[in-house]
This record gives C-alpha cells, sequence and structure tokens, in this order.
C-alpha cells in the first residue's frame, strides 16, 4: 500500500515539473510593439478624420504574440509578428501589414489608413 501512494505521489510530481517546464518555455516577445496604441486619427482619400468622426479604436499589442483591436466596441483578436517596417497581424483571413511611421503605427485597408499612437 505504501509503494502504491509513493509512485502515486512521484507521478503527480514529474506531472507538475512537466507543466512548469512547458509553462517557462511558453514564447515571450520582448518587442518596443507591446503595449495599449489607441488611434489618434484616420485618413481616406487624403482627408483628415478624428477619432469623433469615424470612432474610437483601441490595440492592444502582447507579449504573448496575440493582439487584440477594439473598435466601436467590437473587439478582435489575432496573432502578430515584428517584422523590419513594423509588423504583421495575421488571422484566419489572413494578414496585415502594420507600419510604423513617424512614431504611429499605421493600418492600411480598402484606402482607409488608421494610425495609433502608443500610450
Amino acid at each position: 500500500m505504501r509503494k502504491t501512494i509513493s509512485k502515486g505521489i512521484a507521478l503527480v510530481l514529474v506531472a507538475l515539473m512537466a507543466l512548469m517546464i512547458f509553462a517557462g518555455c511558453s514564447k515571450k516577445v520582448d518587442s518596443k510593439y507591446v503595449g495599449t496604441w489607441n488611434a489618434e486619427k484616420y485618413e481616406y482619400s487624403g482627408i483628415e478624420l478624428s477619432t469623433e468622426e469615424v470612432g474610437e479604436a483601441v490595440m492592444e499589442i502582447k507579449s504573448n504574440g496575440k493582439l487584440t483591436i477594439t473598435f466601436d466596441g467590437e473587439e478582435g483578436t489575432s496573432k502578430w509578428e515584428e517584422t523590419d517596417n513594423g509588423l504583421v497581424i495575421k488571422d484566419s483571413d489572413g494578414e496585415l501589414e502594420v507600419v510604423e511611421q513617424d512614431d504611429y503605427l499605421v493600418i492600411e485597408q480598402d484606402d482607409v489608413y488608421m494610425y495609433f499612437k502608443k500610450q
């Protein structure tokens, strides 16, 4: 009976150690882009628009490689990777390039430019 208990405890300890090892190996990204970015302005066909006119947007870039964008109350989550020019957002629909420009992260989609500033 004592050997069965000892083996059970040993198995539990081995399982806990394996979990700690895998948790310690989780991918953490050390990047200047990690943090919260708020949209400060938009541009469409050369016309600058404010967040009051279009809507507020917040982009949270996390060190675990995930990214959340909230626009006008709706939230979407994707993965991201750093590139030479900024970063790329990846999800099931494809990839979206985000370019660093004058202290902004700029997303261009369908001739609409969103300018995010880090907070």
